[in-house]
């Protein structure tokens, strides 16, 4: 698998004053890089707070714990996605284009937050609460999939399946593979990863479900 060093996330900002936008800001980027560093499980609110070059006292302003600003990042990869979706997103093209440009779109974004992605993946099978965040915010994600599912339909393709479950199945597939793929070793020892290769697959799999009938 290739080891090049991934780009570290784009954090957003949330609207607040430009000092405590900056501040909750500065906190967020520096739990992206101590949890790629050390791992969620390892990472502390000290260790944030050093990285971030501020206190914890400051980060408990801004924060409860070390799992609400992963939350906030979750949040941040949600809007990187659909923000970029949009900048890239083109309406005239044919259907497979357009799938092909939104789950390309995903997986590179899912590679850039892989630490962050790796973590919320792991705490929301531990922590119920945490766990009722991820849902909210995945939720997004599903219905923007289901757009694709009806789009399909109203062109006379996959009318015998359920928008909301084949929503579902679809976001749980492009998760699941980028967190096997991705965050993990892959399912097979055998095969050398391309992400070229996988983006065009996922893609043709999507395709192939919403318009091969």
């Amino acid at each position: 698998m290739d080891q090049t060093p991934l780009p570290r996330p784009k954090v957003a900002s949330p609207p607040a004053t430009t000092k405590g936008r900056r501040s909750s800001e500065a906190f967020r980027r520096a739990a992206a890089d101590v949890f790629a560093d050390k791992g969620f499980l390892n990472a502390t609110v000290a260790d944030i707070a050093a990285a971030a070059k501020r206190s914890p006292a400051a980060f408990y302003y801004h924060y409860e714990s070390k799992e609400d600003v992963l939350i906030a990042l979750f949040r941040d990869f949600s809007d990187a996605v659909m923000e970029r979706a949009n900048q890239m997103f083109d309406p005239k093209a044919e259907p497979e284009a357009q799938i092909d440009q939104l789950v390309g779109n995903f997986v590179t974004i899912y590679q850039e937050w892989l630490p962050v992605l790796t973590a919320v993946f792991q705490q929301s099978m531990v922590d119920e609460t945490f766990y009722g965040h991820w849902k909210a915010i995945r939720q997004a994600a599903v219905t923007s999939i289901r757009s694709w599912v009806t789009n399909a339909q109203r062109k006379g393709s996959g009318r015998d399946l359920d928008a909301n479950l084949a929503a579902s199945a679809l976001a749980a597939m492009l998760d699941g593979f980028c967190y096997v793929w991705l965050a993990r070793e892959g399912d097979l020892d055998d095969v050398d990863f391309d992400m070229k290769s996988a983006q065009h697959t996922l893609s043709a799999l999507v395709y192939r479900s919403l318009y091969s009938g």
